[in-house]
């Protein structure tokens, strides 16, 4: 039998091209493809060694990286992209070797997030790829099926990346204050603290290089608005070169105002000006382009940054404005009102403005100067707290990520000491042992004030959690006796709202003004009887009486997802819900996550034997 004839080299390397880069698991199949073939013989192995066969692999999986990390990885290996590929791969199994730990054993968390957040953004791409091979239902299971932990690792591997890329704000915000990036980056620094980096990309192909030798390009979505906006201006027959004799600053600013509500950007209504959608770039970058006028504002600067015109926001009363320098000397600056779309002249707008708000003429110059990113900054946490005042206006976990960066900003920015207790007491044990103490602590001097804050209050929680972490609790070792068990959906006796039960105390472990003001007393069995830990349909979390606490008949899966909808933190106490259905009769019950089944080791044997019990009706 005779033998195929050998592809030539150049032949083999156009074929391995075709293999398309991606983040998914086609990707994953192409690099494995690669690596293969590298194991056949040494032309194979020739064949696979080339940058320009990996180069696109690498970009593809790899957004993000610490400046640092990589330009060592540089240093080392040049343009072997193999080679940076093989490095990446082996921080990513770090990582995820340490998320299993993470998911697992409460006493070993701290550390392994620590370790972690450590690698910083080198080990962001593969928890954003490991996020979406996990997002999904919740997971739904009849008897006998045990769930994997999927939906309990989808939420900490949420959590982490978002405590990353909070350390990574703090880094940026150490950067503001040395003067090293401008207000256009700076300011995007916000969205850090909601899993966000400004390398939050989409990939697009060079199409100014071969196709056999293409390079993945990065560029933000600010970045992409802005070379639209470049060409909309040159399209529309707009001058943008300073020399030319036609070139007209204030017509420059008036068309990017008019690109940008063409692009859907514009005065958000007043009825939702104080929402907390309109104050974060990741937000009104994309799906709440109707923003406030300090959102506004950070779009047409960058943008008029990038066709040439100096322009820089302006801390304006009531309204934030943008000050541009015009280039002819002989001519005053001006000012755009990016919200209403106007100019506004310095001699003769800005006084009247300034004196309808009260401003005396001698305070002038501290309301029209061009500011940085750092009064900017400050001035959207001002809206932010205001917006949160408003009710209904955040869900829980979008509340918490804009509470902890309105503190850190306050206290890294201005060094607001007096924040640290209550940042601290609204910080998880996570919180402590990533970003506060890896990236907050580290900015402030040896001896401040702010510093010993910090690192006190961290050495508190951590030890409490530490403390938490180690404690079990045995039902057959108590004197009450426990009836309902965590993970049972109960409806409650005197409001009849739905709840969920997460922990339990034997008796009540509340403090004794809470006692009194919710009259325990007046129960049953007072204070001497169970309580449980439960989560509520609203979203609230209620310490509740077992005489209050009655089993939900006959319960629809609707309920058990509603609760997984309404609840953020729901996944790190179970994995699933265990159902069945006898006749026209159901019971059902959460199945617990690894943590609880350790903290309540008892809990699951009860609660599947509870449903399993059902009797048809």
């Amino acid at each position: 039998m005779s033998t195929l004839p050998r592809l030539p080299l150049d032949c083999l390397i156009h074929i391995l091209a075709q293999l398309p880069p991606s983040r998914s698991q086609d990707g994953d199949i192409s690099v494995k493809t690669l690596a293969k073939c590298a194991q056949v013989d040494s032309t194979f192995r020739q064949a696979t060694l080339g940058a320009p066969l990996w180069e696109p692999h690498y970009r593809a999986r790899y957004r993000h990286y610490d400046e640092a990390n990589e330009a060592k990885r540089k240093g080392i290996y040049g343009d072997e992209y193999r080679q940076l590929y093989a490095e990446r791969r082996k921080l990513d199994r770090v990582a995820l070797s340490l998320m299993d730990k993470i998911v697992e054993d409460r006493r070993v968390r701290t550390e392994c997030a620590t370790e972690i957040v450590r690698l910083r953004l080198d080990i962001l791409d593969a928890l954003q790829s490991e996020a979406q091979n996990l997002e999904g239902p919740l997971p739904i299971l009849s008897c006998g099926a045990i769930p994997k932990p999927e939906t309990t690792r989808y939420f900490w591997v949420k959590a982490i990346m978002e405590e990353i890329t909070r350390g990574y704000g703090v880094r940026l915000w150490g950067r503001i204050v040395r003067n090293e990036i401008s207000y256009v980056e700076g300011y995007l620094s916000m969205s850090c603290f909601f899993g966000k980096t400004y390398y939050e990309v989409r990939l697009y192909m060079d199409p100014s290089t071969q196709s056999s030798r293409r390079r993945m390009q990065v560029k933000t979505i600010l970045d992409d608005i802005t070379i639209r906006a470049r060409d909309y201006l040159l399209q529309n027959g707009v001058t943008l070169s300073k020399e030319a004799k036609d070139y007209d600053a204030k017509a420059v600013c008036l068309k990017i105002c008019e690109f940008m509500r063409d692009e859907g950007f514009g005065p958000v209504d007043a009825r939702l000006f104080h929402s907390i959608q309109h104050q974060f770039p990741h937000a009104y970058l994309t799906t709440n382009r109707k923003a406030n006028p300090i959102s506004l504002v950070h779009v047409f600067v960058a943008i008029a940054h990038f066709v040439g015109v100096i322009a820089s926001p302006v801390d304006f009363p009531v309204r934030v404005l943008a000050h541009v320098a015009e280039p002819r000397e002989d001519v005053d600056d001006f000012f755009v009102n990016v919200y209403d779309s106007q100019i506004l002249s310095l001699r003769d707008d800005i006084p009247h403005l300034l004196s309808r708000q009260g401003v005396s003429p001698a305070r002038t110059e501290d309301f029209i100067t061009p500011c940085g990113p750092i009064p900017m900054i400050l001035r959207a946490g001002r809206n932010i707290m205001a917006a949160l005042h408003s009710p209904g206006n955040a869900s829980a976990s979008l509340a918490r990520a804009a509470i902890i960066f309105t503190f850190s900003m306050h206290i890294q920015l201005s060094d607001r000491s007096d924040l640290v207790p209550p940042f601290i007491a609204g910080c998880e044990a996570l919180d402590c042992a990533t970003f506060v103490s890896e990236e907050m602590i580290p900015e402030h001097p040896e001896g401040s004030t702010t510093r010993e804050l910090l690192a006190s209050g961290v050495k508190e929680t951590m030890e409490r959690e530490k403390a938490e972490a180690e404690v079990i609790h045995y039902r057959s070792q108590e004197e009450t006796s426990i009836q309902h068990f965590v993970g049972m959906v109960f409806q409650h006796r005197a409001y009849h709202y739905i709840g969920c039960i997460f922990g339990w105390d034997p008796v009540c472990a509340a403090s004794e003004d809470w006692i009194r003001e919710m009259n325990v007393k007046s129960l049953p069995r007072g204070r001497y009887q169970p309580f449980y830990q439960s989560f509520c349909n609203d979203g609230s979390i209620r310490y509740v009486a077992e005489d209050n606490v009655t089993s939900l008949p006959d319960p629809e899966e609707e309920v058990f997802i509603n609760f997984h909808r309404k609840i953020g933190v729901l996944p790190r106490y179970f994995s699933g819900v265990h159902m069945r259905r006898a006749g026209n009769s159901s019971r059902g019950r959460f199945f617990p996550s690894p943590e609880i089944l350790r903290t309540y080791p008892e809990d699951d044997d009860i609660g599947r034997a509870w449903v399993e019990q059902i009797e048809p009706s």
